[in-house]
């Protein structure tokens, strides 16, 4: 491959030959003129002379030609050299150049001085691994060595700034003379903020996903059980017709039990899946005060004294969570202990941790109830909607429909424990039920 011949190398060579052309000429034309001076070719003294005279000329004149061009050129090359530092110094991104051998760094810009948090004369005292972590520093010594003539686009890598953030960059480089060394210059870009968007898109779109499949099997059960008690309604009809009048109370006792069972599942249906929906008309409030506005359909019990509440630490009740995603559960929950205390007072006592910033704990301890056995096993991890849904009709739906509420909003059911005259339930919430740190 003919590789092109360096412009400033032809430049040089043109004012070169220039310069011999002007100074051929000058001999030529001076020399010729002496000649036309009778008295300069007579006299052999006075011809040395005026050649020593224009020999003189020509250099001066030629001398302060060169220094003018020179200085001109100097100037011309230290603004360059201005505005090639200006350039790197007020670059938006960080850059920097480090010795390729001792990795030291030997200078860095405004922007690596402002965004890292080290002055310049202590990036001087560092080299590029003290801004890495511990695990990446062979890694990096090993990128290093392998480094070619040309452009080197090193990839992602994790720094680590003077206050101890961490944050994710690409790296781009290009060996350069600097100051009579080998080095490496070096720009980098924080991608932190747009790996973490595309991180959050990708949860975002497994999260839908995993909805998707979970309203798909939840659509499928329902079309099958919620038939149940319209079933039996439309079989136990017919009989009011006939038979006697105790096999009427009979059968209006089934309808009773049928209608309760389609209620239960509608009301269910109303608040646990229409609370998603609703989430964006959704408030931060204290969890103390959910718990409370949970509990007003439960106002003749609680005033009796046949049910209490607690909240466990008292500080919880501060615990910022999402109000209208949050409600259902808490109501579901209180419901459950309402319907199955015993003749005394039942308690529930509920213990709200955060335990990440996007995730928090819920252990509910029930006391002075008789939760049936069929139905707190069905709760429990790993346990079969069809099991849950077989068990007492339109309860066991309703509980099916609560886990399966906590897994569209990023939680899950950890254990379900049967106590004597008691039970514990811990739940863990998800993203979008505990608020936003």
């Amino acid at each position: 491959m003919k590789l092109k011949p360096d412009i400033r190398s032809t430049e040089a060579l043109g004012w070169a030959v220039l310069y011999m052309l002007l100074g051929w000429g000058w001999i030529v034309v001076s020399d010729h003129l002496l000649q036309l001076l009778p008295e300069a070719m007579q006299n052999t003294r006075m011809y040395s002379t005026l050649q020593t005279v224009k020999g003189l000329f020509w250099i001066t004149l030629t001398g302060v030609i060169i220094f003018m061009l020179a200085r001109a050129y100097i100037r011309l090359v230290r603004k360059a050299e201005r505005d090639h530092e200006q350039l790197f110094a007020d670059h938006p991104h960080p850059m920097w150049v480090y010795d390729r051998e001792s990795l030291r760094f030997l200078e860095v810009n405004n922007a690596a001085v402002q965004i890292y948090g080290y002055s310049r004369a202590e990036f001087k005292s560092m080299t590029i691994l003290d801004i890495r972590p511990e695990d990446d520093r062979a890694r990096v010594r090993a990128s290093v060595q392998g480094l070619k003539t040309g452009y080197h686009d090193a990839g992602t890598w994790e720094h680590i700034k003077r206050d101890g953030q961490r944050v994710l960059v690409e790296i781009h480089s290009h060996p350069v003379l600097f100051r009579g060394q080998i080095a490496q210059l070096v720009a980098v870009e924080d991608v932190t903020a747009r790996k973490e968007a595309e991180a959050e898109r990708l949860r975002l779109i497994d999260a839908l996903q995993h909805s998707n499949r979970s309203l798909i099997e939840f659509n499928q059960l329902l079309s099958h059980h919620l038939r149940i008690p319209i079933s039996n309604l439309m079989g136990l009809l017919p009989l009011l017709q006939s038979g006697t009048e105790a096999a009427r109370a009979q059968v209006l006792r089934y309808l009773e039990q049928s209608a309760g069972s389609l209620d239960q599942i509608s009301r269910d249906m109303a608040e646990l899946l229409l609370a998603p929906l609703e989430a964006g008309q959704g408030q931060e409030k204290p969890f103390g005060a959910v718990l409370d506005a949970a509990a007003q359909p439960f106002g003749a019990s609680l005033a009796g004294g046949m049910l209490a509440l607690r909240c466990e630490p008292e500080a919880a009740r501060t615990l910022p969570v999402r109000d209208r995603l949050l409600m259902p559960i808490v109501r579901k929950l209180i419901g459950i202990a309402d319907r199955y205390r015993e003749a005394h007072a039942a308690a529930v006592c509920f213990r709200l941790c955060q335990t990440s910033p996007q995730q928090m704990q819920l252990l509910c301890v029930f006391s002075g109830v008789d939760i049936p056995a069929p139905l707190a096993g069905a709760m429990a991890p790993g346990a079969h909607e069809e099991a849950m849904v077989s068990y007492l009709g339109g309860e066991g739906l309703g509980m099916y429909m609560l886990t399966t509420y906590l897994h569209l909003m990023g939680g899950r059911v950890v254990r379900s424990d049967l106590l004597e005259r008691g039970w514990e339930l811990e739940i863990l919430l998800g993203t979008h039920t505990a608020a936003a740190p």
